[in-house]
């Protein structure tokens, strides 16, 4: 008995190990001239977004990612500026420029601790991020 509940937890740590680091599933819908490359990830899915010499935006989602911006908290506000926060269709983005980097924008969905960080250039740049993000699949956390 001792023996198989020892194999099952392990097997339940080899099973959570490999959902969680299944690096081929994109987590929004791409637009057009933009690319996926999944990596794997121990305790969360990380990976990039990229347009060939444009944009490149790096997520990091689910499990221990946990939210790179937390309204209030001290270790936030020494990092961020320009901070913004909206609910859409019930799932809150929050959005932040960082202070050492005025061009790096953080988009972070708190709900599916999801976190997309890229430096922006351009507005179109701006648009496209924004674009991708706001169409998030909350099934790629399942």
């Amino acid at each position: 008995m001792r023996l198989s509940l020892g194999f099952a937890f392990l097997l339940s740590i080899l099973t959570i190990g490999i959902v969680a680091t299944e690096p081929n599933k994109c987590p929004v819908t791409l637009l057009k001239g933009y690319k996926h490359k999944g990596q794997f990830g121990i305790d969360s899915r990380p990976g990039i977004i990229y347009k060939d010499g444009g944009l490149k935006i790096t997520y990091d989602i689910c499990g221990l990612a946990g939210c790179a911006i937390l309204p209030g908290n001290s270790r936030t506000d020494e990092r961020f500026n320009a901070y913004t926060e909206q609910s859409i269709n019930g799932i809150i983005i929050r959005i932040a420029f960082k202070k050492a980097n005025p061009s790096e924008c953080v988009m972070t969905l708190p709900k599916y601790y999801a976190n997309f960080v890229a430096q922006i250039k351009t507005p179109q740049e701006m648009a496209d991020m924004l674009l991708m993000v706001l169409s998030f699949d909350s099934a790629f956390c399942k």
